[in-house]
């Protein structure tokens, strides 16, 4: 709960802050997506960013990326010595780095992946760890997804955290746990947590 309790403190005045904003159009691709006011208000706050006026909202999400983006929502201090065989000194080294002290991305087998997309459960569990939610208590029959035997088992306690209390909106039948996660639905999981929290 400490954790949650900080991401809260830090979060909560970007938000203020950029409540009062009037949301220009930052992206090209954005206007009348379902995940727009996500978009805009995740990246009025530097929390995401695009690239040349577009935000590829539709598009997958690197490990890397997903590293760098929950670090600029918890600003983690401390980093783990590099012991990957896979993490060459980057633009998002650092950002796995503290995720791996922080015990948010593990890693397996030597290897952290830092180029490949990341799976949906994946996404959702290091969400989870980062706001400290993947160990709170949740009736494990809560998952109504008809594709809930798909979800890993490492996965499926924060799984069921998350769709318990109505973090995960995108779709009442199915999860999807083996795809890849996109961009846009990144930036939704974690405008639900914060706004519901």
């Amino acid at each position: 709960m400490k954790k949650l309790t900080w991401m809260l403190l830090l979060t909560l005045p970007l938000l203020l802050m950029a409540s009062g904003a009037a949301w220009a159009g930052t992206y090209t691709d954005t206007e009348g997506h379902w995940a727009e006011d996500a978009i805009e208000k995740w990246s009025d706050l530097e929390v995401i960013q695009g690239n040349d006026g577009l935000f590829r909202p539709d598009d997958g999400i690197t490990r890397g990326e997903m590293a760098l983006i929950i670090d600029r929502i918890m600003q983690y201090d401390q980093m783990a010595d590099n012991t990957f065989s896979d993490l060459d000194d980057t633009w998002y080294t650092e950002a796995v780095l503290k995720l791996n002290a922080a015990g948010i991305m593990l890693g397996a087998y030597g290897q952290v992946r830092p180029n490949d997309g990341i799976l949906r459960e994946e996404a959702a569990v290091m969400i989870a760890r980062a706001v400290g939610m993947d160990m709170l208590y949740t009736d494990l029959a809560a998952l109504p997804y008809a594709d809930a035997d798909q979800i890993s088992d490492w996965a499926y306690l924060s799984m069921a955290y998350l769709t318990a209390n109505g973090y995960i909106t995108d779709s009442p039948v199915n999860f999807r746990p083996q795809e890849y996660i996109t961009r846009a639905e990144v930036v939704t999981l974690l405008d639900n947590i914060i706004e519901r929290l």
